[in-house]
């Protein structure tokens, strides 16, 4: 299903200098949309949707150009906009001498550098197709998704190299990068050498496309396999405007950070491209594992009055952190973190925190010096990045937020879940709950050769507007904050009594004495029950089968058949719970009879 950039172009929320409704609506509830004058017109808001990202780029860095664009931490290495602008049009005309062009598809497997960023942009100034290859998953996926394209290169970082016989089968030619040294292998060269290849070399940049494949990111992939996802110039720049009509502290000489990485919209858009194009400085934080990756964090932030002294960035600069809420959670409990006064924003983006949780964690925020609200935001990487996003001055802790500008959100009432039959006549009002549809301008392309997946992902209502399925259900309250309450997959149902997974979950967190927990669900006679929880208890010697049981938390269709003691309860990389793993744990422990004597388990 492509994507109608003309009705998507018109899809305005309100007039930005009047805050007033413009046009007719668009599946919103509220008349008045009372998210609406809460967007910010800022000196960098501006930019051409209808425009490539390269030139868009080259567009916005024009008046910072002897400002620090980019720094990486394991390095130590700086660019300029200037340098960074001259590393992009070199490895582009690089890209053009080794036979790149508008027509190629280039796989990356690389993780927060410079040679990342330069990349992603020198593909979209020869119009060649970025598809961003997920590290974080299995030899098995990565090779699925090499195979899947038709790449006509792969490049990757040095330390990725021992997974090349694993993933590259069709003997594709390899840029290595990130590395001083030579390769004598047919069919390799280094992203230095393909510098050198472009000095002093003038390329035409690509014209705009509508509807062009310019980059695939990743779904997180928590119930199956990860399907990549086509966006287009016109959705990343819609993705990437949105948070530009934010009041995060963007531009002006501040920081934002990179942790996520770039195969996830809120690594490579929310937060990397979005600080280009807003002159904000852009540190890239790496890490091999994720204890690795937090302790590189709170080291930065540690050091980031030093830093600021170091770079000569100005005195009342402050530090953005958009990542996900396990990182959040490491940053502000640290011990090794006594003031976060230097930070001006923290966005925790790809799963829910409760509003306790982040009450409990913004006092502690506040008792270090950190003066804004914790913003949790909620969207997918179909849609590119943020959906709704709660911001410094419009806050309400355990929602989603409001809807961004260029978004518009209907809640409809759920008919049957297998398979999904909605009321395509109604759109549901304040407070009433039901399952999230969401339009945007920065809508995806399609899931590269999956027509049907595609298909099944959008629904038509009798008004014959197209919505994309969140799969999450929810509410709009009196203010115009989007609560989301539960995932239309996560329903178990047993008895034909309906069992939000999420509220599960929730009621065992509750119980003091356990840390975490997950639920896995198993098919029935039709419809999904709750078969086991993975808990984590808060030390070893908790019974987790008689916590629960005793607490009473649980009605009895709530259940699950199995209680599941766990050290640690495994993530993805944008903070979500790997129930692929938990699934395949659990079928282990189910054939090797061990289900009843499955406490302190590891994974």
């Amino acid at each position: 299903m492509n994507n109608n950039n003309k009705v998507l172009r018109d899809l305005h929320l309100c007039d930005l200098n009047t805050g007033k409704k413009q046009g007719p609506m668009t599946g919103n509830i509220f008349i008045d949309k009372p998210w609406t004058p809460r967007f910010q017109k800022n000196e960098y808001s501006n930019i051409e949707l209808s425009e490539t990202l390269y030139k868009n780029y080259i567009k916005a860095s024009e008046e910072h150009l002897d400002e620090l664009a980019i720094y990486e931490v394991k390095t130590n290495q700086i660019l300029t906009h200037r340098e960074l602008r001259n590393k992009i049009d070199t490895a582009a005309a690089g890209f053009i001498d080794i036979g790149l062009n508008e027509n190629s598809k280039v796989g990356s497997l690389m993780n927060n550098s410079i040679d990342d960023t330069v990349n992603f942009l020198a593909c979209s100034k020869i119009g060649a197709t970025c598809k961003l290859i997920d590290f974080t998953k299995t030899p098995e996926a990565m090779k699925h998704s090499v195979d899947e394209t038709d790449l006509n290169t792969l490049i990757m970082d040095e330390d990725f190299l021992p997974l090349l016989p694993l993933i590259n089968q069709k003997q594709l030619p390899v840029i290595v990068a990130n590395t001083n040294k030579e390769f004598k292998e047919v069919n390799f060269t280094t992203f230095n050498s393909i510098y050198e290849k472009g000095k002093n070399k003038e390329i035409i940049p690509a014209d705009y496309v509508d509807n062009k494949p310019t980059v695939m990111i990743n779904s997180s992939g928590t119930t199956g396999t990860p399907k990549p996802i086509v966006h287009t110039d016109f959705s990343v720049n819609a993705a990437v405007q949105k948070m530009l009509y934010t009041d995060y502290h963007l531009g002006n000489g501040n920081v934002i950070m990179k942790m996520i990485p770039s195969q996830i919209g809120l690594g490579l858009i929310t937060t990397m491209y979005t600080g280009l194009l807003s002159g904000t400085t852009v540190v890239l934080v790496a890490g091999v594992s994720p204890e690795e990756l937090a302790f590189n964090m709170i080291s930065f932030v540690k050091n980031f009055e030093s830093f600021k002294k170091e770079y000569n960035l100005k005195e009342d600069a402050l530090l953005s952190i958009f990542t996900a809420p396990a990182f959040v959670r490491a940053l502000i409990l640290s011990d090794a973190i006594t003031d976060l006064s230097c930070i001006g924003t923290i966005l925790a983006a790809g799963s829910k925190i409760a509003k306790k949780e982040l009450d409990e964690l913004t006092e502690i925020a506040r008792k270090k010096g950190y003066k804004y609200p914790i913003c949790n935001g909620y969207g997918q990487n179909e849609m590119a990045g943020a959906a709704t996003l709660n911001t410094n001055a419009y806050n309400k802790n355990g929602s989603g937020g409001y809807p961004t500008i260029g978004t518009s959100i209907r809640i409809v009432k759920v008919l049957n879940v297998h398979p999904l039959i909605v009321d395509t006549k109604t759109t549901l009002g304040v407070n009433e709950e039901g399952l999230i549809l969401e339009d945007s301008d920065s809508r995806f392309l399609e899931y590269e050769k999956m027509s049907e997946k595609t298909k099944e992902s959008f629904i038509t209502l009798e008004d014959g507007s197209t919505w994309f399925i969140t799969n999450d259900l929810g509410h709009i309250d009196e203010e115009g904050f989007v609560q989301i309450t539960g995932r239309l997959t996560r329903v178990a149902t047993r008895n034909d009594f309906k069992i939000p997974l999420d509220d599960l979950e929730a009621k065992i967190k509750s119980i003091p004495t356990i840390e975490d927990c997950a639920t896995i669900v198993t098919e029935f006679g039709g419809s999904l029950e709750p078969i086991a929880v993975f808990a984590v208890p808060i030390n070893e010697n908790i019974d987790i089968e008689a916590e629960i049981k005793n607490s009473n938390v649980l009605s009895f269709s709530e259940v699950p058949e199995y209680f599941i003691t766990i050290d640690k309860l495994p993530y993805l990389g944008a903070g979500k719970i790997n129930e692929q793993c938990l699934k395949k744990r659990f079928k282990q422990l189910e054939e090797e009879n061990q289900l009843k004597l499955a406490h302190k388990k590891e994974m």
